[in-house]
């Protein structure tokens, strides 16, 4: 953020406000926009046009810091700002430094905002163990939020998934652990037809100081299938582990700021201003709420939190081992509702169809192999995203004939097309048109600038976060001769 704003920028949800990515002490779910962090890139060694943005952000936000004026102040020195021009970034990132995917619909404010995260806690501070977490908006409407309160040691108390360890120490289980060396996104992406995907790796989250991890496989994939126009989306969650043991279950939960009803056939829903999430999957789901406000009372196990910071409702899903599976489709759609989906399944494969908002099915096979052959119902334009197609150097070939009201599909490993994931439109004739990559936003971070060296600081407050240089007496002057400048020069 120091070097150019684009993190800033992708960070923002489309009410404007700040995915924190850790630790903070709130009743709300987000962050209001940082001044300080817009007027580092101001002031700093970024670019003419990165500085401009920085000055054209805080002046569209409106952005003031009585505790740091000075700062604030000499941000607006240098040439006239400019606005982002959003409307010509790609609509997804991904931060390196925190393991952080950020996608959106639209650049409009009625756009559909994911976030995720796929981070090793070990060495980073003021995070928790929750790999595959994620949050979701529609529009001014936050329909998934993270509620973790300050310092959560638990993956419970937002979305990641966890599994029952035994490496862990009984006060940790059953959530992720926090010396994971290997965890990581495998592959992200976004399509040009506005398609993202991505598989978190967590399965290392359970290596517990020098003992390797006894959880062999734990996956997350998120696929997002937005709307047309991007105002509506369906999130497919598939959830994948291999714990060995039947009495090893996973732990999955999504957490709403709203009263969730749960209907007869399991679907959660809620609405929430003009927009309505509802969460579907197989499994048997509860609603589950928490009085915690934090994990620190005494007799709390710090990997059963399940605390919130914010008035929440859960939906909550225990599924046994030894290999526990779970699918669920998470709808952001306008009051009315219109999203439909239904399972998939065929010799060595399954899925699940989307509808209402995007038509479109994701599958994949139950076993690897070089071929895999399925079925999926023809439409004039239906996305079809492969999980674990069949690749060699991550490539493959599809090709399909209709077959009754179905296309039958052939993927085969090698050819043309990236298959991490597979992702391709078929027409109601069965001809297929691959639906490429978009380039990734953080193409406009340049290279980043070289890390300096850690130097000792004297810290006020928590992490020094409120201490500046210098008195305010001083800083008052400093500013007023600044001010007298300006002044002067118009």
């Amino acid at each position: 953020m120091s070097k150019s704003p684009p993190a800033h920028v992708y960070a923002l949800s489309p009410s404007d406000r700040l995915w924190a990515g850790g630790d903070f002490d709130t009743d709300q779910a987000y962050m209001p926009a940082q001044v300080l962090a817009l007027a580092a890139v101001a002031l700093g060694d970024a670019s003419a046009d990165d500085k401009r943005w920085a000055r054209g952000e805080l002046a569209r936000l409106k952005l003031t810091d009585k505790d740091n004026p000075l700062y604030a102040a000499l941000a607006t020195i240098g040439d006239r700002p400019a606005l982002v021009p959003r409307a010509s970034w790609p609509t997804w990132y991904r931060s390196t430094a925190t393991a952080t995917l950020f996608v959106r619909t639209t650049w409009d404010e009625h756009a559909v905002w994911f976030v995720a995260a796929c981070a090793q806690t070990d060495g980073l501070d003021h995070r928790s163990p929750n790999a595959g977490n994620f949050v979701l908006s529609r529009g001014a409407a936050d329909l998934i939020v993270d509620p973790s309160p300050y310092g959560s040691l638990s993956t419970l108390t937002g979305n990641a998934p966890t599994v029952m360890s035994r490496h862990l120490p009984r006060n940790y289980v059953p959530s992720q652990g926090a010396w994971g060396k290997d965890i990581a996104w495998r592959w992200a992406t976004q399509t040009r037809g506005g398609v993202a995907a991505a598989r978190c790796d967590y399965a290392d989250a359970y290596r517990f100081q020098g003992r390797k991890t006894d959880v062999p496989e734990a996956l997350r994939d998120f696929v997002l299938l937005p709307s047309a126009d991007g105002h509506d989306a369906s999130l497919v969650i598939v959830d994948r582990a291999t714990t060995g043991d039947a009495d090893r279950k996973m732990y999955l939960r999504f957490r709403v700021p709203a009263a969730l009803t749960l209907d007869k056939a399991g679907t959660g829903a809620a609405t929430i201003g003009d927009a309505r999430v509802t969460i579907s999957g197989a499994g048997a789901a509860t609603i589950g709420r928490t009085e915690l406000k934090d994990c620190f009372k005494d007799g709390t196990a710090r990997g059963n939190c399940d605390a919130a910071r914010l008035p929440v409702t859960d939906y909550r899903v225990e599924v046994p081992g030894p290999e526990p599976r779970a699918v669920h489709v998470i709808d952001a759609t306008d009051a009315r509702g219109a999203a439909t989906h239904s399972p998939l399944s065929g010799e060595g494969w399954t899925g699940v169809r989307i509808g209402g908002t995007r038509d479109a099915v994701v599958v994949w096979p139950t076993a690897p192999g070089r071929e895999l052959a399925y079925r999926a119902p023809r439409g004039k334009a239906v996305t079809h995203v492969v999980l674990d197609a069949p690749s060699v150097a991550h490539r493959a070939t599809v090709s399909a004939t209709a077959d009754g009201d179905a296309c039958a599909v052939k993927v085969t490993a090698g050819g043309p097309i990236a298959a991490t994931p597979l992702i391709v439109a078929l027409d109601d004739a069965c001809a297929v048109t691959p639906d490429p990559e978009q380039p990734s936003g953080v193409s406009a971070e340049g290279k980043p600038a070289a890390v300096p060296a850690r130097q000792r600081v004297r810290r006020s407050g928590c992490c020094g976060a409120q201490s500046t240089p210098g008195s305010p007496i001083a800083m008052s002057l400093v500013l007023l001769a600044l001010l007298r400048r300006r002044k002067r020069r118009a």
